[in-house]
């Protein structure tokens, strides 16, 4: 764990330098989104991430307590290369109704909601020897504007590893070099959204440095993206615990016309075990979006309703044979 200290701890990251330089991917934000369909694919990939808040720190205080836990129970293990250094829960509920808990590991977590946790995270990234994926879990009012304290963050975050690619202390094994960065909100044109918002930013902010502003152009690949996946949260834990549906076929579809994600990506049980889905051409991910907010979410309301007036409490009724079954389908 990090070892530094303060009043209010501001990180939980591995304390020594070799596990902090296996560390390859960058979280900002901890929405559930994030947290139940892009860090297990991420994890599958053998990607090592460390999920980072923009504000708050509960999802910090969270981790830390069940870190605490462990170590006073024994169960906690010495940190050592490969291992998770927290886990954290995400329930999913089945199609007959039964819930169902699983522990999905991470690396670290920290915040930038304080002047010692943006010290801790900066310092993380330098001693960090590689770079490959950034995942965004904050939500729409994040992306909202290159105002909003979430663009600042993954810009100074940016920034950063600007500076350590240039000085090579920091590498990016994607297969065209480039850092992707993908997102788990439903704004459409999310990563192209966030581009626009980086340039802004490094027009402005960061007028002095041009390379910075061909940085972004040239070695970040912002994917837009779309998330289809029904998450909740588990009653009273604060939103800290997802609740989801069974992962479906298409959970998390990502665009990639330049063929910039790492190739693990592109395995077969990606799609299968996690419903990670790539489009590669132009107008496939608007046919994506589409589909879900024209036909599914349309079907799901008025379904919904239906089952309401029915009195009707499980979506089960609608795979069944009885006449209750065909009448909602029809």
């Amino acid at each position: 764990m990090d070892e530094t200290k303060t009043s209010v701890q501001s990180s939980l990251f591995p304390a020594s330098k070799k596990c902090r330089a296996q560390i390859d991917t960058v979280c900002l934000g901890t929405g559930r989104f994030l947290r139940s369909v892009l860090i297990p694919p991420l994890l599958a990939c053998e990607f090592k991430p460390v999920i980072i808040q923009t504000r708050g720190r509960s999802f910090l205080e969270y981790c830390v307590e069940r870190y605490d836990n462990k170590n006073k129970t024994g169960k906690g293990k010495e940190e050592s290369e490969g291992d998770f250094l927290i886990t954290y829960e995400v329930d999913t509920v089945e199609y007959d109704g039964k819930v169902t808990s699983e522990e999905v590991g991470c690396y670290g977590a920290g915040t930038m909601g304080s002047k010692q946790g943006i010290k801790d995270v900066l310092s993380l990234l330098n001693d960090m020897d590689k770079i490959s994926i950034i995942g965004m879990g904050v939500t729409e009012a994040g992306l909202s504007s290159p105002k909003c304290k979430t663009m600042a963050d993954l810009a100074q975050i940016l920034h950063r590893i600007y500076t350590l690619l240039s000085s090579s202390s920091l590498t990016c094994p994607n297969p065209n070099g480039k850092i992707c960065i993908l997102n788990t909100d439903n704004v459409p044109q999310n990563g192209t959204t966030i581009y626009s918002h980086m340039k802004h930013i490094a027009t402005n902010d960061y007028n002095e440095e041009p390379q910075f502003l061909e940085f972004l152009e040239t070695k970040v690949a912002f994917c837009d993206s779309m998330v289809d996946r029904i998450t909740s949260q588990r009653p009273g834990s604060n939103g800290l615990v997802p609740r989801c549906e069974p992962i479906p076929n298409k959970c998390l579809v990502v665009e990639d016309l330049h063929a910039d994600l790492p190739n693990k990506f592109y395995e077969d049980d990606m799609k299968r075990k996690f419903g990670f889905v790539i489009r590669t051409k132009p107008n496939q991910l608007s046919t994506d979006i589409d589909l879900k907010l024209r036909v599914a979410n349309g079907t799901h309301t008025a379904v919904a309703h239906v089952m309401s007036i029915s009195s009707i409490l499980q979506t089960t009724a609608l795979s069944s044979s009885s006449s209750i079954s065909s009448l909602l389908l029809q």
